[in-house]
């Protein structure tokens, strides 16, 4: 005899501007079982475990979560009633295990302390652990979240070995290069190559480029983006700004570069040296 479904997402519909990611998405799970979402790049699996989550709000749709429609307005909600999401953003604590990241939020606390944090605290008090990561996943999953949210993000290439990088600061480092590129093109190329032991990632835009005697002033604190790149929207305080420190946590150099058919280069390269001491 067939089992109740634990949990029913029915027609779930999800828009961002200029692009439907969910289009009448429906999934049943019941106990006992194991389902995998699988498709490619886009096709909203994501998403569809974001609006589950309480991250993204759908805008039309069902979830029956054990006999009872829910409608979670965040992750904290969700938790509470035993829905719980191991992000593709790599946010995990790389000290503990599986399971306690599974557990992250709800761990007994005593005096507001949470229980055993000893070594997390430790952790906490430096930088973030270098790893070694597969590239290849790290950056399908960045491009994968950005098609999902619509976005004209596609990637090029691919490396043959894992790379040691801090994958929160590296991957904060890549949506800032892929903010500002939106920003001022409609479609955005990331480009990879690895020779040697020099990984180059170039993130290719079609807007306007920089001035050459403005390429290093952008990396300045305080410097908008705007100032170089939209001479008509009068710039001065308007706008992201480019951020290095991320790049070099990761033993890399961000350099910009005008491209010949126009549009910029911010090219991200990485020393395998650098890194590799730091590795775990």
């Amino acid at each position: 005899m067939e089992q109740p479904a634990l949990l029913e997402m029915r027609n779930i519909t999800k828009e961002f501007p200029g692009v439907k990611a969910l289009d009448g998405v429906s999934l049943t799970v019941r106990p006992g079982t194991v389902h995998a979402l699988m498709g490619e790049n886009g096709a909203g699996k994501s998403t569809l475990m974001k609006c589950l989550f309480g991250i993204y709000a759908k805008n039309a749709g069902t979830i029956v979560l054990d006999g009872k429609e829910v409608d979670f307005k965040s992750s904290k909600e969700a938790l509470e009633n035993g829905v719980a999401m191991v992000h593709q953003e790599l946010n995990q604590a790389l000290t503990r295990s599986v399971q306690e990241n599974l557990w992250l939020g709800r761990y007994p606390k005593v005096g507001g302390i949470m229980a055993n944090s000893a070594e997390l605290t430790r952790s906490s008090a430096r930088d973030e652990a270098a790893v070694r990561m597969d590239m290849n996943a790290l950056l399908d999953s960045l491009v994968s979240d950005r098609q999902d949210m619509g976005q004209d993000v596609s990637l090029e290439g691919s490396c043959a070995r894992p790379w040691t990088v801090r994958p929160n600061s590296f991957r904060r480092c890549l949506s800032n290069l892929l903010d500002n590129a939106l920003r001022y093109s409609g479609s955005v190329r990331i480009q990879l190559r690895e020779k040697d032991d020099i990984l180059q990632i170039d993130v290719l835009d079609d807007g306007p480029g920089i001035p050459p005697d403005m390429l290093e002033q952008v990396f300045e604190p305080f410097f908008r983006l705007d100032e170089a790149r939209s001479p008509h929207t009068g710039g001065r305080g308007r706008g992201p700004r480019l951020r290095l420190p991320g790049a070099c946590r990761n033993g890399g150099e961000l350099s910009l570069h005008n491209r010949p058919e126009g549009g910029l280069c911010a090219r991200l390269c990485l020393y395998r040296s650098a890194m590799e001491t730091e590795t775990l």
